[in-house]
Order: structure tokens, then sequence, then C-alpha cells
């Protein structure tokens, strides 16, 4: 699935359909009414945001990173953001869920839980946040019949692939966008050698049926440069720590 950021020309019905412009924005739904069955699903997904960022509250602190994703939502506007500090002591894994929705008023941005924060899952579970909030799953967990990660649980879905047969298995599960990568190098694993480039992005991305984000190695000045070979957006761990 893409969006298609410039054309020439007019738009011509093929089958007498009307036509009407409208904006469709992140956690807004579209005033256009009525529209095509067929077209209600693809609309969230055509809305969610450019960005998805992967938390990195270990590094840097939970109150120093709430202050980075509020710079950054100034800068950039509505994101999607991943709790995914899976390695936190369960306390602290519920602290940071905890914090990370108190500051939903000042940061526009939707939230997503790993499926690895088992202590964070539950804690959302147990108190109903999950319609409120998404959950990505891991590549391995595509196939998982825990009817804790049933699409209708939550809010929205991600899911983390490394092919196409992956993204293919994300889209027959329901999920609203993949992450696809490893792009370029990262800072975190410098020694990674099965980078898929550009070229190999572009390739997989082209047969994607639901929106991609590329991950790995990417800074907000790469979105275009991503845009043309099909992404949605970007998912980014560590730039946050320079662009804010």
């Amino acid at each position: 699935m893409y969006r298609v950021w410039r054309f020439s020309g007019e738009p011509q019905a093929r089958e007498g359909q009307a036509f009407c412009w409208d904006a469709i924005l992140p956690k807004h739904a579209a005033a256009v009414s009525p529209i095509l069955p067929a077209t209600e699903p693809v609309l969230p997904r055509l809305a969610l945001p450019s960005y998805y960022l992967l938390s990195d509250i270990e590094v840097l602190g939970l109150r120093a990173y709430c202050r980075k994703l509020i710079d950054f939502s100034k800068k950039f506007g509505c994101f999607l953001l991943q709790l995914r500090d899976f390695s936190m002591p369960p306390r602290e894994q519920v602290r940071a869920l905890e914090w990370l929705l108190g500051i939903q008023a000042e940061v526009d941005m939707h939230l997503v839980i790993h499926a690895s924060c088992d202590a964070a899952l539950e804690l959302a579970l147990s108190k109903g946040v999950n319609k409120h909030v998404g959950l990505h799953l891991p590549e391995r967990l595509l196939s998982s019949q825990d009817a804790r990660f049933n699409r209708e649980h939550w809010l929205l879905q991600t899911a983390a692939t490394h092919s196409v047969e992956a993204m293919n298995q994300a889209f027959v599960r329901g999920v609203d966008a993949v992450v696809l990568g490893t792009v370029l190098q990262t800072p975190s694993h410098p020694e990674k050698t099965d980078l898929l480039g550009w070229n190999g992005f572009g390739d997989m991305a082209k047969h994607a049926k639901l929106p991609v984000y590329a991950v790995g190695g990417m800074l907000p000045e790469l979105r275009l440069e991503a845009a043309k070979l099909g992404a949605h957006g970007l998912a980014m761990q560590r730039a946050i720590h320079t662009v804010c």
C-alpha cells in the first residue's frame, strides 16, 4: 500500500464515483461520507504517523526520555512510540508505561507495547488500557495463538518483519503496519552485515499490503528517500538522542 505524494492531471471516475478531497490525520476519522466499504479499513492505516519511535529508556533514563518525547512531538508532530525496553525489571516496565500514559496529554503519540514487555503487557490488559494502546509483535510471534495477542484486544497492532513472506503473514493476521529491516548499519549493532540496503528494502516494500516502516540506521532526513521506495515512514531508536 502506497501513499501518493504528488501527481499531475485530474482524477477521472471510471465507475461513476464522486470525488472529494479530505485530510486524513492521525487520531481523526475521515469526514467524507459515504465511502466504499472496502475503503474504510484502509483509511486508519493511511493516517498512521510517519515516525515510529522505539523506546530507549534504559539508556537515557525515564525522566530524560519523556522530555525528549515532548520535544520530538513539538518538532515533528504525531508519532508512534513502542515501549520495547523488555530487559528492564518488571517494576520499571510498569513505571515506564504509567509515565508514558501520563504524558499523552502533552505528547501527540500512539503508544504501542512490545509483546516481550510482559509486565507492561499484563498491566495494560488488567487495567483495560489495552483498548487505548497498541501491541507490537516480533516476527517469531506472528503465528502465536496466545489470546493476549489477538488483534481485537488492542487499538492497533504492528509487527517486525524481515521478508515478504513475513509481511504477508502479518497482513493475514490483521496487523495494521509492519517494520521492515535492517536497512542500514546501526550504532547498536555495528557488527551486523546482513543489511537490506535501500535496494533490498525497496524490492521487498513494493510487495507490501500494509504500511511499511523502514528500520535500521534511520534519521528524519531520510524520510523522503524511504518514501520513494515505498516506505510509509521511518522507525527509529537512537535518532531521538540527536534530533531533540
